[in-house]
C-alpha cells in the first residue's frame, strides 16, 4: 500500500493519511517513504520561489546589477543551508521537525516579499 501512496505523491496527488497517535502501525513506513520526502520536496520548491523574489525584489529596486545576481538572496542561502544540514541529521523525528521549522521559516520569508497590497487580501505564496 505504501508504494502505491508513494507513486500518488510522486504524481502530485495530496495524501491525508491519519494516525491516532505518531508511532503506530504503518507510521515508521509512511513517516519514511512518504511524509519526510514531501516535506523535503515542499522545502526545496520554497527555496525556490524565496530566491527567486529575492532576486526579483532586489533588481526591481536597483540594488544589485545582473551581474551580481548571487547576493541578491541572502535569506534564501541561509535557508539553503539549512536545509542542507537537515539531510545530515539521522533521527527521523528531529529530522521531521527541523523540516516542519524551516518551512515555516520560508513561508513567514516568502510573505515579507509579498507587497503589502496583497497580504491583506490574502496573498499567500
Amino acid at each position: 500500500m505504501i508504494e502505491l501512496l508513494d507513486r500518488l505523491r510522486r504524481l502530485g496527488f495530496r495524501l491525508l493519511i491519519v494516525f491516532r497517535t505518531e508511532g503506530g502501525t504503518g507510521w515508521t513506513a509512511v513517516r519514511d517513504v512518504l511524509l519526510t520526502p514531501a516535506l523535503e520536496d515542499h522545502a526545496d520548491l520554497l527555496l525556490t520561489s524565496l530566491e527567486e523574489r529575492e532576486v526579483d525584489h532586489a533588481t526591481r529596486r536597483d540594488i544589485v546589477g545582473s551581474g551580481s545576481l548571487g547576493s541578491a538572496s541572502e535569506v534564501a542561502d541561509l535557508r539553503r543551508t539549512e536545509r542542507r544540514a537537515i539531510d545530515g541529521v539521522s533521527d527521523p523525528q528531529e529530522r521531521l521537525k527541523r523540516l516542519r521549522k524551516l518551512i515555516k521559516a520560508l513561508r513567514a520569508d516568502i510573505l515579507a516579499h509579498v507587497p503589502p497590497s496583497l497580504r491583506s487580501h490574502g496573498g499567500q505564496a
